[in-house]
């Protein structure tokens, strides 16, 4: 089944610690800025995210604009992950649980249209809070299974950008993001697939 893109702006959330490759300036500067100025009515935003105030703040700003129908966003965080969740530059975990209850309320004002990506490692641990006896938190999600360079990180994920923004084809997108030449493979998922299974 041919998954079209559904949004109109790409937000880039990176909190990585000093010292750290900035692999979300990285995609920003070098692909979804250049890219996005070539189509329009799409937008792209990068967000420095130090603490959970910030993060908090950033996602009830996102919320009200899907409510006051000025977006339809497409999240893409850059940090570092665990089986537990995300972990901001300040080292503060923000649980797959607590990115349930934010992702819930965007993916319900946006009628399941909510799509999310992590530049983790562990961000397919994002699985475990979809459950079919509660609402859906998203339309669906790309993330490793397993622990992750930052080399490898920067380079597929440019790779899955650049065709998804080209095609506007998620199948070709993830292709070509499970298409490199080292071992770690993405998870894609679907809310729908995993409360079908």
């Amino acid at each position: 089944m041919k998954r079209l893109i559904t949004f109109d702006s790409i937000f880039v959330l990176q909190s990585l610690p000093e010292g750290d490759k900035m692999t979300g300036s990285n995609l920003y500067n070098d692909l979804l800025s250049r890219r996005v100025r070539q189509m329009p009515g799409f937008h792209t935003e990068i967000h420095d995210i130090s603490d959970k105030e910030v993060f908090d703040n950033l996602m009830n700003q996102i919320k009200i604009a899907c409510s006051n129908n000025d977006i339809r966003p497409y999240l893409h965080f850059e940090m570092h992950g665990c089986k537990e969740g995300i972990q901001l530059s300040n080292r503060e975990l923000l649980t797959w649980e607590k990115l349930y209850n934010y992702f819930v309320k965007i993916n319900e004002i946006l009628r399941n249209q909510l799509f999310v990506s992590f530049a983790t490692c562990y961000g397919a641990y994002i699985f475990q809070v979809i459950d079919p006896l509660k609402r859906s938190p998203m339309f669906g999600f790309i993330g490793p299974s397993d622990q992750i360079s930052a080399d490898n990180i920067e380079i597929d994920f440019y790779g899955y950008f650049d065709v998804l923004l080209s095609t506007k084809d998620f199948d070709l997108a993830i292709e070509a993001l499970n298409n490199t030449n080292h071992t770690n493979k993405y998870v894609f998922n679907t809310s729908e697939l995993i409360f079908n299974e």
